[in-house]
């Protein structure tokens, strides 16, 4: 019987993205330096926020959200559906 979705459990979900990007890019790229920038956008009482995921200076994911988690794991999302079209048939098992 599937788990009713929680907020802990979404949380630990979108967490995921984050952590299976960075399995991905250690084995496709190990040593290449990956950063992420955020931009906060709208007024300081209801901000949204936007993440911009770069390997090696260049723009691999972005996502946008309420809070800068979401935006994070938008972008991780983002950047591993990026990576898998592009290396995916060349090198499978760093997407396990």
């Amino acid at each position: 019987m599937p788990t009713k979705p929680t907020p802990s459990n979404i949380a630990a979900l979108m967490e995921h993205n984050k952590n299976h990007l960075y399995a991905i890019l250690q084995r496709l790229f190990p040593g290449v330096p990956v950063e992420c920038t955020y931009d906060e956008f709208g007024p300081c009482h209801e901000p949204a926020w936007q993440c911009t995921i770069c390997l090696d200076k260049k723009p691999i994911g972005l996502g946008g959200g309420t809070t800068m988690q979401d935006a994070s794991e938008g972008a991780a999302l983002s950047a591993i559906g990026d990576l898998h079209r592009r290396f995916h048939k060349q090198n499978p098992s760093a997407f396990r």
